[in-house]
Order: C-alpha cells, then structure tokens, then sequence
C-alpha cells in the first residue's frame, strides 16, 4: 500500500492529463451501455468534459459537410443521454437531412460543456492534483479499493480462526483432567503364565521396584523368594503313586478274615 501511494503521487506529479484522460476513455467506452450514467461521470471533470467537447466538434466538422449517418447520430444522442427507449421519433434531431440545424446542435453542447468547465472545473481539478501528490486521494483510486478487499478477507480469515482456537481451548479447559498416578500406587505388573512342558520349576520372576527400599526390606523380599523356590522344587520332585495292577481288596477288618474268604474261594474253584 505504502509503495503504491509513492508510485501514484510521483505519476500525478509527471503526467496528471495523460492519467486522467485514460479515465475518460475507460468512460466513454461504457457510454453507449448506460449514457445517462456515463456522460454525468464524464462531466465531474475537466477532461471528461474535454473527451465530450472533442467528439461534438467532430460532428459539427461533419455536419457542415453533409448529414450524419446512423451512427453518428447514435453517438450524438449517447452524449446528450437520451434513454434508448425514448429515440424511436424523437424531437432531438432533426429527421430529415438538415446538415445547418445538426451544426447549430453540436454548438449547442459544445457552449453547455464550456459552461460547465468555467463553473470551477479547472480549480477543483488542480486541487486534486495536488491532493493526490500528497497522498491524500490514494484512498479513493481503483487500486485502493482492490488492497482494501483483499485485507478484509484477510481480517475475515484471521477472526475465524481466532474464534475456532478459543473454541478449542474451551473445550480443552471443561474436559475431565486425568491426573497422573504417583510410584507409590501404581500396582505392579504381574508375570504372563507360561505352559508347563516338565517337571522342572521355573525361576520366580523377580520385580524390581520403582522406589528406593532399604537393605532390611531387600533381605526380607530375598528370604521370601527362596521359600517360594524350595515350595516349588518339592513339589516338582515328589512322584506321583503308581496304579496297582490287583483290585485292592475292601472290606477287610484283619487278615484272618481275610484268608477264610481266600481258602472259601479255593475250594469253590476247585
């Protein structure tokens, strides 16, 4: 913006006629669109005035020569800003081929454009030349308008992500905190079980704390683990009764009654 404020008051200092009449231009190629709009743009100053006096005096040159064409006769009713709607029979131009009462016309409006300039047109014009010298009718320009756009997009971008971060951070603030557990509480973890493929016990899984223990209490945790080892050892090693072959008898209070049944036996088999 700053850059484009120097470069727009060194060019109204060095050629402020030929700027000015590039707007009249970009004016006047608009006029047959919208002529009432344009030809009061084209009157606010000096040189818009100038591009309508140019283009009347052409059409008196023409108009002492001969009669207008069509579109000579459109061009003069643009510039006098005669609604499109309203130039089928109108009392504007003569209809006939009347080249003195076409001069007289254009002489006519050539006088109201003059009229108009020596109302103050030259003074106000000098004035914003040096307005804009200064850097004070930077503001108003075309290129201002676009560097104002793009900022307010920009703006706009900038609030909503502004508004989508408190947001977040709201959030953040009302979800539960979940405070982190101290090494005195955290529970120890316990070995996997493993499957048994023989006989031999396995070594017990020895954890070591998380927090200093005293040499006391390092005894005592040792003593403990090798009682668990020899517990374990013992009952890996004692082996397990094997099955009698002969139906053990049952029922027997001595062993004499027992041999009377046996000899009661024999004999029956015999």
């Amino acid at each position: 913006e700053n850059a484009l404020r120097v470069t727009t008051s060194e060019r109204a200092e060095i050629h402020w006629d030929e700027e000015r009449q590039v707007d009249a231009e970009q004016l006047g190629v608009k006029l047959h669109r919208n002529p009432g709009l344009m030809v009061a743009k084209l009157k606010r100053n000096v040189h818009g005035c100038a591009w309508l006096r140019e283009r009347w005096e052409s059409l008196e040159s023409v108009a002492e020569t001969g009669d207008w064409d069509a579109s000579q006769r459109a061009l003069a009713l643009d510039m006098m800003a005669v609604p499109v709607e309203f130039r089928e029979n109108c009392h504007h131009l003569p209809s006939g081929p009347d080249a003195e009462a076409l001069a007289k016309l254009a002489r006519r409006e050539i006088d109201k454009i003059d009229a108009t300039i020596e109302k103050g047109l030259k003074q106000l014009d000098q004035r914003d030349q040096e307005c804009t010298v200064a850097g004070l009718m930077f503001i108003g320009s075309a290129e201002a308008r676009l560097i104002r756009r793009y900022e307010a997009e920009a703006w706009k971008s900038f609030w909503w992500a502004q508004r989508e971060l408190k947001t977040c951070r709201r959030t953040q603030e009302q979800a539960p905190r979940i405070e982190p557990k101290s090494l005195m509480t955290e529970p120890i973890p316990q070995p996997v079980p493993t499957a048994v493929t023989s006989n031999t016990p396995e070594p017990t899984l020895r954890i070591e704390p998380k927090f200093p223990v005293s040499d006391e209490q390092m005894r005592l945790w040792e003593a403990a683990d090798a009682i668990a080892v020899a517990e374990e050892s013992e009952q890996a090693t004692i082996p397990e009764p094997a099955p009698s072959r002969s139906p053990q008898r049952k029922g027997f209070k001595n062993r004499r009654a027992r041999r009377a049944t046996e000899a009661r036996e024999r004999v029956k088999n015999s």
